[in-house]
């Protein structure tokens, strides 16, 4: 199943950890791969169900695999926009490893899924003290936006958008601060980079509709 999951088969690796579920239901290595199997096949919920077999009772998991079936689950949740479910995974895991910057990353994303905006921007913060790292700042920055700090997230994005190391998350992040803030030709500018203009004038018409409803945002 690791081979597989290695080799980017996960319907190999699937039928690998069925095969020792079968015979051993409570294997918890088995689950996690399911899990990440189903997760990688585009069936959340399947591979929801498989994370919370490992964090329940009668299944005894090592720290490490605990680990990973919060961090795992509580992606899923976020996925799917199950936010106060995440939240409590992600409180748990943090409660087991405090110094864990990928739980403070995603209790961040949860707050923000909820709206909450100002307890979101303090776990992102608290992550970046563990681990400073580009995927952080930009959830912190497109957290800023929405809680109408533009001026403050756009300090932090541009930086960002303009290093080697820049990726299409943080242009689109950058994009929708730059709109937000009036300035749709640089909003036209970063998102072009990776898209057709077709595609960047349909995300520009989508960032509009943020003023009316904002949507789930974040990469756990």
């Amino acid at each position: 199943a690791s081979a597989a999951m290695a080799g980017g088969l996960p319907q190999a690796a699937l039928n690998a950890t069925q095969n020792v579920l079968d015979r051993d239901p409570g294997n918890v290595e088995a689950l996690i791969q399911q899990a990440d199997a189903l997760t990688a096949l585009g069936r959340p919920d399947a591979a929801a169900e498989a994370y919370r077999r490992v964090m329940a009772k009668g299944v005894s998991p090592s720290r490490a695999q605990l680990r990973l079936a919060r961090v795992g689950a509580g992606r899923v949740d976020l996925a799917m926009g199950r936010a106060s479910e995440a939240e409590a995974i992600y409180v748990a895991l943090i409660a087991a490893t405090p110094d864990d910057p990928v739980g403070q990353n995603g209790l961040a994303i949860a707050f923000d899924q909820q709206g909450r905006h100002d307890e979101a921007q303090a776990a992102y913060r608290k992550a970046l003290a563990l681990a400073d790292t580009s995927a952080t700042r930009s959830n912190l920055g497109l957290s800023l936006v929405m809680s109408g700090d533009v001026s403050g997230a756009l300090e932090l994005l541009r930086p960002l958008a303009s290093d080697s190391a820049s990726n299409p998350r943080i242009r689109h992040n950058l994009a929708f601060a730059l709109e937000l803030a009036g300035d749709r030709a640089g909003a036209q500018r970063a998102l072009a980079v990776d898209m057709p203009r077709d595609q960047v004038l349909a995300e520009l018409a989508g960032f509009g509709a943020f003023r009316v409803a904002p949507a789930p945002v974040g990469k756990p």
